[in-house]
């Protein structure tokens, strides 16, 4: 008799408790990564973000083979990539400079590794044309990587991996040096191709909105560990650490008190405010009287113009500084001697707009409040 046991799905990646850790100065040790386990599936889009130093770019280089881990396993299919270097694992890699051939014209670029593989001519001069066409570079192919833009480089370079039909691709904060409006388009064309293709895709960066809109898992790192990984939503409406909920959703923290504790409804008190959470929002088993940090998210509270409150769920405040981004506009307010960030959506007919010193009635939703027993991750 055969069940799934019998047959487990074997993951497309596979990262057992890898670690690095580099010497620095007066033969100081530092950990860069520190036993990083992860599994993706085959056609799976992972993103990984962290500050600067977190170890996100080296384990992506100890998976591209340019690194080797001091412990740990790498697995491709199951198979161990240990002792294989980067020629041998045919893993390609964007990087965030590009890293074109300047004495290349754009065809030569894009067809160097088809070259490499001694592809017959008549199937690279197919390829390379279809990657043309799919990222927009048709018209570019005798030019030389100086006589090109910031997005049409970044453009080969993602044709230059993506025409070797790689199964696993790699991508090192690729978009870092274009503008925004690039940034943007680029971002769509690699989602784009990603699922178009069924490629499995590692992409590190440290920009929030590229972390979200990209994957369909985040895996969030800090100091050389995975943090918490789940679904864009997941990880930025459930952080399950202040780390997270600061890094990745930008909360606001406030000192609280646990006014009563039960497996059912959890009072606190937040500046004199009293609000009912559920345990499940709370990351530890409470007694009345602790001490706790209330992360509330600045999408979380509702703005109107003022009137006396009707609840207990509302609170004047008044406007101290906006900033108008586009899409939304981010308040800071003070209420009760201390102040809140609040984001509101920009869309011209729906939501009212605040000036400074404007006394307003802040709506809290407490579903979104996270407790935690320390402010540091």
């Amino acid at each position: 008799m055969s069940d799934q046991k019998d047959n487990p799905v074997v993951p497309h990646l596979e990262l057992r408790a890898v670690s690095k850790t580099f010497v620095g100065a007066r033969n100081t040790k530092i950990t860069a990564v520190d036993t990083f386990s992860l599994t993706v599936q085959k056609g799976e889009a992972i993103t990984i973000i962290g500050p600067s130093g977190c170890g996100k770019s080296t384990t992506l280089r100890m998976i591209g083979g340019f690194l080797a881990p001091d412990s740990g396993e790498i697995l491709l299919h199951g198979v161990s990539l240990t002792g294989k270097g980067p020629e041998e694992r045919t893993i390609p890699m964007v990087f965030q400079n590009y890293a074109l051939f300047p004495h290349m014209n754009v065809f030569e670029n894009i067809a160097y590794g088809l070259k490499s593989r001694k592809k017959p001519m008549d199937s690279i001069h197919h390829d390379v044309a279809m990657m043309c066409q799919m990222l927009n570079l048709v018209g570019t192919e005798e030019r030389f990587p100086h006589q090109l833009s910031d997005g049409q480089q970044q453009r080969v370079a993602l044709a230059r991996a993506l025409v070797l039909k790689p199964e696993l691709l790699l991508f090192d904060e690729p978009l870092s040096n274009l503008d925004a409006r690039l940034r943007l388009q680029t971002r769509r064309e690699i989602k784009k191709m990603q699922k178009l293709l069924g490629i499995t895709t590692i992409y590190v960066t440290h920009d929030q909105s590229e972390a979200l809109s990209m994957p369909d898992r985040v895996v969030v790192m800090n100091r050389g560990s995975i943090i918490q990984v789940g679904s864009p939503r997941e990880v930025y409406n459930n952080p399950r650490t202040p780390f997270v909920a600061d890094f990745i959703s930008n909360a606001n923290f406030y000192e609280g008190e646990i006014l009563e504790f039960s497996y059912e409804s959890v009072i606190v008190s937040v500046n004199n405010l009293e609000f009912s959470v559920l345990p499940e929002q709370c990351d530890a088993v409470y007694q009345k009287g602790d001490g706790v940090y209330v992360a509330i998210l600045p999408q979380s509270v509702t703005l109107s113009s003022y009137y006396p409150p009707e609840n207990s769920h509302q609170v004047v405040g008044e406007i101290e500084a906006l900033s108008f981004n586009g899409y939304s506009i981010e308040y800071e307010i003070t209420f009760q001697e201390t102040f809140i960030r609040v984001v509101a959506p920009h869309n011209f007919t729906f939501v009212d707009e605040y000036l400074v010193k404007e006394k307003v009635l802040m709506h809290f939703h407490p579903s979104s409040f996270h407790l935690f027993t320390t402010k540091e991750s």
